[in-house]
């Protein structure tokens, strides 16, 4: 029987366990134990002849078969789907049940089950009859010396021990398959581990083994103490502290080479605690979104790699900070003021986070409140210090002189409407180039407004189909754009603008060299826009061959307005 049509078929035996716990015909709890003594079965009585041939069983519709546990004379229990949840369950010798579902504990089966057993996070016992599948997922199976299962056993991230008879497959995933002197086996597997067979024991088919050594032991470890009980850490799983220890080393790193980075967003964490969540929260549901445009319009498509990148490393500039205001939370609730210092605070708030994540399923919550949180919080103080960075004074002007030398009575006689008339910077002398008026924007200040723009042209691409179209149509909106109003949507919403050194007004010539220069920048693997970060001027390559700048507005005014 190959895969397919084992999963098919056990899927269709799995169907009268739904429909009972649809109607209610499940036995819970104690209704799972045997309040009655039966009489004890005779050799007769637990022997069914089948013929083990599967090219007929496959190609004629098997009769139903009949045994004195089936008869209304059978001095044991019959019962349904027999059910049990967080508790063992048994069932006694001469008992019959339609099937035997165990879920967080472990399963004993001495009577005839007419059906299948299934245990999930337990281990499966079958000493008797069985007409179809035993299942045990994070558990082994033993088949007892009078075990007769008719159809396959599979155990997940378990050992299987067989004794008795198995008349298909014995699949072990994660696990080792184990014949014992007189068990008979009519095709054993181990996936993930070894099949062994004693001394008298019977395997009709040659035994399949896919061994992964020791990869095997701690996939089975993780999967059954950290995966199914919800949890990141645990002390039996060696191999993830490494793994921790190796995220550790670079959070310990960004500590103490980004203390001012990271006080940043200490700061933004303690002042907006929800706010820098949801912020978090926003950002992981936005981004998969951002990203399969960009990847379907071919618009931006090389971005991806360096945005995915820039949110790696800030996530892990967060999760930092968080775990820097967690420690220095917990010093000044306990009074230890040795902890208000950054790095023993961060220490003590990863201890305080490893605790949390060795906890069942409060550890995978911990996880992902870290994630979410970490990240909101750099996003936060990315955007918060865009508008903290201090006004570059003019060369060669005084700034203070023009306030310094005004006479007090001209602020009681001075016109109305004069107001207008000075310079949008007062720390500024009037008459010089607009490029000198206001503050030069930052690199991540263009990077946002960038990434707005790439947005709003990739949703305008989807439209074409067409990759070339789409590259005309971010050269006319750019060009469009900077000639009309010195700066895009992305700009306006953080207040910035595109002047020319000279003063001049930005024509359509100056935007669309501006423009095309701008696809250079890219091309060379993003090396023109990098260079704002360390240039003096704040200028990208395609800002010195337009001869341009970028200006942070005192505050984001509406495009109708610039």
């Amino acid at each position: 029987m190959n895969a397919r049509s084992f999963l098919k078929s056990n899927w269709c035996k799995a169907l009268p366990l739904l429909v009972a716990l649809a109607t209610g015909n499940v036995c819970l709890g104690q209704d799972a134990q045997d309040s009655s003594s039966a009489a004890p079965k005779t050799g007769s009585t637990n022997t069914v002849t089948l013929e083990d041939n599967t090219a007929t069983n496959e190609s004629t519709t098997p009769q139903p078969e009949t045994s004195p546990d089936d008869s209304p004379s059978s001095t044991g229990v019959r019962r349904g789907p027999m059910v049990v949840i967080g508790r063992n369950a048994e069932l006694k010798a001469g008992d019959t049940a339609e099937a035997v579902v165990v879920i967080g504990g472990s399963a004993k089966v001495r009577g005839k089950v007419r059906e299948s057993v299934v245990a999930i996070l337990g281990n499966v016992d079958v000493d008797s009859e069985v007409r179809h599948s035993v299942v045990s997922i994070l558990g082994n199976i033993k088949a007892g010396p009078n075990a007769d299962l008719r159809d396959a056993i599979v155990s997940v991230a378990g050992d299987i021990d067989v004794l008795g008879s198995v008349r298909r497959q014995a699949v072990a995933v994660l696990g080792d398959v184990r014949a014992e002197k007189g068990a008979h086996i009519h095709e054993a597997t181990a996936v993930g581990g070894r099949v062994e067979m004693l001394d008298g024991a019977t395997v009709d088919r040659q035994p399949v083994e896919l061994d992964f050594g020791g990869l095997s032991v701690g996939l089975r470890q993780w999967l059954r103490h950290c995966v199914f009980k919800l949890r990141p850490l645990a002390p039996q799983v060696g191999w993830v502290w490494g793994i921790a220890g190796f995220f550790f080393l670079i959070y310990l790193v960004i500590a103490l080479l980004l203390p001012g980075v990271v006080r940043a967003c200490v700061i933004e964490i303690t002042r907006r605690p929800v706010a820098t969540f949801f912020m978090g929260l926003l950002t992981k549901l936005l981004v998969p979104v951002v990203f399969s445009v960009l990847a379907v319009t071919g618009i931006g498509l090389v971005v991806v790699p360096f945005v995915l990148i820039a949110l790696i490393f800030g996530a892990w500039i967060g999760k930092t900070a968080l775990f820097e205001s967690l420690g220095i939370g917990l010093g000044k609730r306990f009074g230890a003021s040795a902890l208000e210092r950054p790095i023993l605070g961060f220490l003590a708030g990863v201890f305080a986070i490893t605790l949390l994540y060795m906890v069942p399923v409060i550890g995978l919550l911990t996880l992902g409140l870290v994630a979410v949180w970490g990240l909101g919080g750099a996003v936060m103080a990315a955007f918060g210090g865009l508008r903290r960075e201090p006004v570059a004074a003019v060369p060669g002007s005084s700034t203070a002189a023009p306030l310094a030398t005004m006479p007090a009575s001209d602020s009681t006689t001075m016109p109305v409407g004069s107001a207008a008339a000075l310079p949008l910077n007062p720390s500024v002398p009037a008459g010089l180039p607009e490029a000198y008026s206001h503050p030069r924007a930052t690199f991540w200040e263009r990077a946002g407004a960038a990434f707005l723009d790439i947005v709003l042209v990739g949703i305008l691409g989807l439209f074409t189909h067409f990759p070339p179209f789409a590259f005309l149509i971010a050269i006319a909106y750019f060009t469009g754009m900077w000639t009309w109003k010195g700066t895009t949507v992305g700009g306006a919403v953080l207040g910035l603008k595109v002047v020319r050194q000279d003063g001049q007004p930005v024509t359509f010539l100056v935007a669309l060299v501006r423009s095309l220069a701008s696809a250079f920048s890219v091309i060379v693997f993003f090396l023109g826009f990098l260079w704002i970060g360390w240039d003096k001027e704040k200028q990208g390559w395609h800002d010195k061959i337009a001869g341009t700048v970028v200006l942070r507005l005192p505050r984001a005014m509406p495009l109708v307005c610039l």
